[in-house]
């Protein structure tokens, strides 16, 4: 599936009524999850050195769509068990790995922490914290008894910054934390870790 045929069906179900439309999140979530796995499994040491399209390693960007997972993961859960506006809308309750919790001034604060952490940790750790961040969030977000759609539309709406006409203009924020996982884990960078893992296998 394309990015552009996965925003044509997340418009799709952002209109569904929430019941359906967290059944077509989690196939979608399914699809990309699978393909996410099976590309950073696919990693070796040698390739995780390789440099992406946007100049990072390619360790680095898989520490970076973790690091959102986790995030993602806990926000979620502070959704399921009643806020309306987890700390992760205004960049606060980061879960980092030595066990304290951190705000952000920035994205690109964020951002650059997660860099540093990747330059730190063994890829064998990347690889196993990804697989493990992944798969806790789609089994959170694909259980409606975990996270009930009705608390996921009961959060503020936001505005997604793609310029892509088939993007949802607004989305209540649990809904679109979740969509914005599914894209980052299956298109925003799988050409890159697709291609990383197939340049050293050829």
């Amino acid at each position: 599936m394309e990015t552009a045929e996965f925003h044509r069906h997340l418009r799709f179900a952002s209109r569904c009524p929430s019941g359906q439309r967290h059944i077509l999140f989690s196939a979608l979530h399914s699809h990309a999850l699978a393909t996410y796995l099976h590309a950073v499994r696919s990693i070796d040491v040698r390739a995780a050195t390789l440099v992406s399209s946007d100049g990072r390693s390619i360790a680095a960007v898989v520490t970076h769509i973790a690091a959102w997972d986790r995030w993602t993961l806990r926000a979620l859960r502070e959704i399921a068990s009643g806020s309306d506006a987890p700390g992760i809308l205004t960049l606060d309750g980061y879960p980092c790995d030595d066990g304290r919790v951190r705000g952000f001034d920035s994205v690109d604060a964020f951002n650059e922490h997660v860099a540093h952490v990747s330059q730190r940790t063994a890829w064998p750790t990347v690889r196993e914290r990804a697989v493990v961040a992944g798969v806790a969030l789609y089994h959170l977000c694909c259980d409606p008894a975990a996270v009930p759609a009705e608390r996921l539309s009961a959060t503020p709406p936001l505005t997604w910054r793609e310029s892509d006409r088939e993007v949802p203009r607004e989305m209540p924020a649990g809904w679109l934390l979740w969509a914005k996982a599914i894209e980052h884990e299956g298109f925003s960078h799988i050409v890159d870790l697709e291609s990383s893992a197939d340049t050293l296998a050829g």
